[in-house]
């Protein structure tokens, strides 16, 4: 008997001299392929109440999300109270209701309304000459793990002058406009401007907006809105720290 067990211990002394080590090389390529891949995502700046605001978390979700485009094969076209079609080339084609592009536009009329009610526009008489514009519309969608986020962008053109903008669509509200400087409202600091604009956005409840070198800035919400101009328009646009860093830095590698 205690021949056998001698025998039976030395047999898994063998049998352990082979597998044990192959254990241990598998359980260590496990730890290191589980610290490989485990990226722990940086923790967020924002103030929590901050994050909690629909609009704050959708610009920093579209900031750091991927982009799809989502625009019919051919967009259409308004202007001299007719609809026309413009070929636009995209990725995915998705079918328009019927009625919907009456609707964006109306949208479209009523948030301009609101900025050149909230004293950031001139009186633009949007009604009397939306007709000389044409207005080419597209849709883009931005998604990332948790959450997707859909953007109207609209092009408004005519002899005269242009808009450039972008409106999130569940909340309406524009987040990038491009417009004419004879547009922008006279005799009116950029503070002010600026100020107007979070008011529009309602984004005012965030008490820690601070102006400096012609930003309105937030800490908690980690967002900046800014007023650039070239020669010829203004370009006014709310976006994150992050993401108004790496423009600022490309713009002055330009230089």
């Amino acid at each position: 008997m205690r021949n056998k067990l001698l025998i039976l211990l030395v047999f898994v002394i063998v049998l352990l001299s082979f597998f044990l080590p192959k254990w241990l090389f598998e359980i260590e390529d496990l730890k290191a392929e589980n610290q490989l891949f485990s990226v722990v995502k940086p923790k967020s700046k924002m103030d929590v109440q901050a994050e909690k605001i629909y609009l704050v978390k959708a610009i920093h979700d579209m900031s750091e999300g991927n982009r799809n485009v989502l625009i019919s094969q051919k967009q259409p076209v308004y202007g001299d109270g007719h609809t026309r079609y413009a070929e636009v080339e995209s990725t995915e084609i998705i079918k328009t209701v019927q009625g919907q592009e009456e609707n964006e536009i109306n949208r479209l009329k009523s948030e301009l309304s609101k900025l050149e009610n909230g004293k950031v526009l001139k009186a633009l008489n949007i009604d009397a000459n939306f007709a000389s514009y044409d207005i080419e519309v597209g849709n883009f969608m931005y998604s990332n793990q948790e959450s997707q986020y859909e953007i109207k962008q609209f092009c408004l053109e005519s002899e005269m002058d242009r808009f450039n903008l972008e409106i999130e669509d569940k909340t309406g509200k524009i987040l990038y406009l491009l417009f004419p400087k004879e547009k922008l409202c006279e005799d009116r600091e950029i503070e002010e401007i600026l100020q107007d604009y979070i008011e529009y956005l309602d984004l005012y409840i965030i008490d820690d907006w601070t102006f400096e070198n012609n930003l309105l800035k937030s800490e908690k919400a980690q967002l900046v809105v800014s007023l650039i101009q070239n020669e010829k328009e203004y370009l006014l646009s709310i976006q994150t720290m992050t993401k108004y860093s790496k423009y600022y830095e490309i713009v002055e590698s330009a230089k």
